[in-house]
């Protein structure tokens, strides 16, 4: 398609397969497009579109049609270099699978705005990632973006990121913000990893964001701190032996901010070295159940401040909440709520009080047996019958 300069060439597949043992060049020199539609399903070895300086190759996936690599795709150039202009579009419905690389060179443009990228490795540093809607899946391999240095993921489309099966993000001089517009999704799973300075999960008003880690050795590494629903909603999952860590972190930091994080099963674990805040302006929630844990090397504040509303749960045998610092506050300032039922665990290293100041509420339920351990509190709540 648009192979000699000057050229213009089109295909269209619909209801048809088009199987193709070697390249697919889509703007070789000339002018090439692209379309799959309902029914039409395009393989190659490799993709590559916009292949020589001044063509100009653009393929777009619309619903029910699908485009699979066995190898990579390059967009605006080859797999050593760039070249022309190169787009490729996903609208909703329809599905790329791209074997090895999904690389974005300078001229190059990926759009997702619906349906699915699933692809080794993704590499748009260069290039432009357009991603409103649908689902790009990095599969055991590397994620780089345009961003210089942060990640970030939002649109009206509730456009989804899953790293799966090892794959990695690094973003360790920059802040990760999942919904930064709209809602966006991000998912870390089996033995994937994401490295940030800053988390923030639905930090802006009127935007919401969801993260799941889940899976052994899944990780997410915040080297400062973690907001979860700042001004927005958010919300975090920690299950199946993942792992998520921070400095401080906050749960619904402002007044119209609403966090809510899940710690579940055995050997998931988020771990806080300093403060975490559960309502601290706004509301917060936390629930540990199933064997989780959760650690602050700081203290633990429920409503930590005025208007603030926090409430947690720890839930069931070897569910665990520990502070190693001052105290566990259950309402500072706000209005706080903790249940431990059913051998869930509480602990600290200080001390532990309801209700501190004036106008604040602090409420405990369950069986509360405190018992002194030299300077640490131990509280271990059963529920009975």
């Amino acid at each position: 398609m648009g192979f000699g300069t000057g050229s213009d060439g089109t295909v269209t597949v619909e209801n048809a397969a088009w199987n193709n043992s070697s390249n697919i060049v889509v703007g070789n020199s000339g002018t090439g497009k692209l379309i799959i539609n309902n029914g039409g399903a395009v393989a190659s070895d490799v993709g590559l579109l916009g292949l020589y300086g001044g063509s100009s190759g653009t393929a777009t996936v619309n619903s029910g049609g699908s485009w699979d690599t066995t190898n990579a795709l390059y967009v605006g150039g080859s797999n050593t270099s760039s070249g022309g202009t190169g787009e490729l579009n996903v609208n909703a419905g329809g599905s790329v699978v791209v074997g090895t690389e999904l690389k974005v060179w300078n001229n190059g443009t990926v759009n997702l705005s619906g349906g699915t990228i699933t692809t080794g490795s993704f590499d748009s540093s260069l290039g432009a990632f357009n991603h409103t809607g649908g689902t790009l899946t990095v599969d055991g391999g590397s994620y780089a973006d345009s961003y210089p240095n942060n990640l970030q993921i939002g649109g009206a489309g509730n456009p989804t990121l899953k790293l799966i099966n090892g794959a990695s993000a690094d973003k360790s001089t920059g802040n990760a913000i999942v919904g930064v517009s709209g809602s966006g999704t991000l998912e870390i799973r089996s033995d994937s990893s994401l490295t940030n300075i800053q988390g923030f999960i639905g930090y802006y008003v009127g935007t919401s964001g969801d993260v799941l880690v889940d899976g052994g050795s899944s990780t997410w590494t915040n080297s400062s701190s973690l907001y979860i629903g700042g001004s927005g909603t958010g919300d975090l999952m920690v299950s199946g032996g993942g792992l998520v860590t921070n400095s401080f972190a906050y749960l619904g930091s402002s007044a119209s901010g609403s966090g809510t994080a899940t710690v579940t099963g055995a050997s998931s674990i988020w771990g806080n070295g300093s403060n975490l805040n559960i309502g601290t302006s706004g509301t917060g929630t936390l629930t540990v159940e199933s064997e989780g844990t959760v650690t602050a090397g700081g203290s633990v504040y429920l409503g930590r401040d005025v208007g603030g509303t926090g409430t947690a749960t720890v839930t069931g045998a070897g569910s665990t909440l520990s502070s190693t610092g001052t105290r566990v506050r259950v309402g500072q300032y706000g209005t706080a709520t903790l249940d431990i039922l059913d051998g869930g665990v509480v602990t600290s290293d200080g001390y532990s009080d309801l209700g501190k100041y004036s106008g604040s509420q602090g409420t405990a339920t369950g069986e509360w047996r405190g018992v002194y351990l030299g300077h640490r509190r131990f509280f271990d709540c059963r529920r009975r019958g």
